[in-house]
């Protein structure tokens, strides 16, 4: 960000209840395929936040608290309150001091007459209050350096602290002692102890005095204590620009933990960017874009440009009542990625409460495209499919056909455009079975060499151009078409920072079979995790194996590949669906 004082974001409205308190674990030591079980409380109503943050909007320069309920007015009028976005937060810049009482010291131009008078101002109007906290000294070095709570140490007595804030009309809270961290920060164990220490301490004084607070924080180190975690939402990516690459970041950021959202728990994707800045401008396709990824993950849909900066269309754009009824919809449950087809598509789904997927699509080749979707790829042989963004059923398809999208539908997949679908009255697919190889299978080719994550082998310094690879000899195979495979592998090779255009979380990989150029497939993989123990289990992607007989070598493309676990191939014929 440019010219800011101070960026942190904290607060929200919890509906209901105290410091919600699901349990969600940590970012270390994860695969999303085999997840941790724990017990959890039943769905409680706890739904993503939406509304307006005042960060990349005004700013940290103590901003005034009229100019916070002009933009209030803005969202009432515009209709983006009926449409749901109630939530006003005052981010960044409003924070002194301390009292001798605990409670926090305001700017007397941020809150000339105290918060709870704010509070008084925009509650009548249908709005909820939050507000972000350092909640002491920023851990990590930041080039804007700070505003008002620059100097500041951590409260003296937190427990008071958030009483004060609730008593007075708070009810989301946003917490980032560390607003913009390294990758070296977040993954030495030292210093994200240090991190997660802050983030703990604020939530036994949330759950202590029992106030009922929504509270969401930036992004978990890789420490012992996240798996302590207990906040609402957490960042699981660099703040959001509004650019392309920063949006394939973020993607490809939320992989790896998209199965943990619930209700009252979810992936904090960062704030909506839907104004032209200084940073650049989305265009309207990818505005709809971004917006119905943060809708079908279950983000939270907070976003920061000044309300009379965002054009008319995109108002109502993002008031699509399908859009964001997905968004809010009360099983809480993010979609998932479920096929990747490189330089074309990926294809991701999740549950809802009525039994309906929800599917999603982003195109990601280099122009408009008329695509074609397997039912297979989402679980299903046949399956009643509605435009969401639309609202048109498309009707039953079978499996024996395709759902075809061309340009005579105004959600077809334009260029950087997606989908949004529901699937009802599914049949499900037959289960697919897999032949797995393990790395003590392949020949790892200097200067890859093993490594032991736990008790397994994986292979590491796997680089492009022939500059090592993993060959797996022996792979069965025959015919024409295409097979599917599933990988295991890791990559946390994170972003330096939100600029970081040539780490866009995913690295390309190329499977060349049999040595021959002419069967070679490209595999997109996204980041696993926080550190480069969290192992990803069965990336599906597809190639051919020709012969009875087939070498499979996988080597990286333009860059350093991921560690791999182990190679496994479909069985054919697939199980039948009981």
């Amino acid at each position: 960000m440019k010219n800011r004082s101070n960026h942190n974001q904290w607060l929200y409205k919890g509906v209901e209840i105290l410091i919600f308190t699901i349990s969600t674990i940590g970012f270390t030591a994860q695969n999303p395929i085999k997840m941790v079980q724990r017990s959890i409380a039943e769905p409680n109503g706890i739904k993503p936040p939406m509304g307006w943050s005042s960060d990349w909007a005004i700013e940290c320069n103590a901003p005034r608290d009229e100019t916070i309920y002009g933009q209030a007015d803005r969202i009432d009028k515009n209709g983006l309150k009926t449409a749901g976005y109630t939530t006003i937060i005052f981010d960044c810049g409003w924070e002194r001091g301390y009292n001798s009482d605990g409670s926090p010291q305001t700017e007397k131009a941020s809150f000339p007459n105290g918060i709870g008078n704010f509070v008084g101002w925009i509650k009548p109007k249908g709005f909820n209050f939050g507000v972000g906290t350092w909640g002491g000294p920023q851990l990590c070095s930041r080039p804007f350096g700070g505003g008002p709570e620059a100097g500041l140490d951590i409260p003296w007595d937190l427990e008071a602290y958030v009483k004060s804030l609730a008593d007075q009309g708070v009810v989301y809270l946003m917490h980032r002692p560390c607003d913009m961290p390294s990758t070296e920060f977040l993954q030495n164990p030292d210093t994200a102890t240090k991190l997660d220490e802050r983030y703990i301490n604020m939530q036994n004084a949330l759950l202590n005095t029992r106030v009922s607070m929504f509270y969401a924080t930036g992004q978990w180190g890789a420490s012992a204590l996240a798996q302590q975690k207990l906040a609402n939402s957490w960042r699981v990516s660099d703040e959001q620009l509004p650019i392309w690459d920063s949006f394939v970041r973020s993607l490809n950021g939320v992989v790896a933990f998209a199965h943990y959202a619930r209700p009252g728990a979810f992936n904090d994707l960062g704030f909506l960017r839907l104004a032209r800045t200084d940073d650049g401008e989305l265009n309207f396709v990818e505005k709809r874009t971004m917006f119905t990824f943060w809708a079908a993950t279950k983000s939270p849909l907070i976003f920061s440009d000044k309300v009379q900066d965002v054009d008319k269309d995109t108002v109502e754009m993002i008031k699509n009542p399908n859009a964001i009824k997905v968004n809010q919809d009360e099983l809480g449950k993010s979609v998932t990625l479920r096929r990747r087809y490189p330089n074309e598509k990926d294809i991701w789904s999740g549950p809802l409460k009525d039994g309906g997927t929800v599917v999603f699509v982003v195109n990601w080749a280099q122009g408009d495209q008329r695509t074609t979707i397997k039912l297979d790829d989402l679980g299903f042989s046949a399956a009643r499919v509605e435009d969401l963004w639309v609202g048109q059923d498309l009707g039953i398809k079978e499996k024996s056909s395709v759902l075809e999208f061309s340009k005579r539908f105004e959600i077809d997949i334009a260029h950087r455009g997606s989908l949004l679908l529901k699937l009802t009255e599914t049949k499900e697919a037959p289960r697919k079975e897999f032949t797995r190889f393990t790395i003590d299978q392949a020949e790892v080719v200097a200067p890859a060499e093993i490594k032991m994550v736990g008790d397994q082998k994986v292979a590491r310094y796997i680089g492009p151009e022939g500059k090592g690879s993993v060959v797996w000899k022996d792979i069965p195979g025959g015919g024409t078409d295409e097979v599917t495979i599933a990988l295991d592998y890791i990559h946390a090779a994170l972003p330096e920072n939100n600029e970081d255009t040539g780490n866009l979380s995913f690295k390309r990989v190329l499977i060349t079979v049999n040595d021959d150029a002419n069967l070679q497939f490209q595999v997109h993989l996204p980041r696993t995790g926080m550190t480069w123990s969290d192992i990803y289990n069965g990336f599906l992607a597809s190639i051919k194996l020709p012969n009875k007989s087939n070498t499979v070598r996988i080597s990286g493309l333009d860059q350093w590949a991921p560690e791999f676990v182990a190679l496994s191939i479909v069985k054919t014929p697939a199980t039948p669906a009981t």
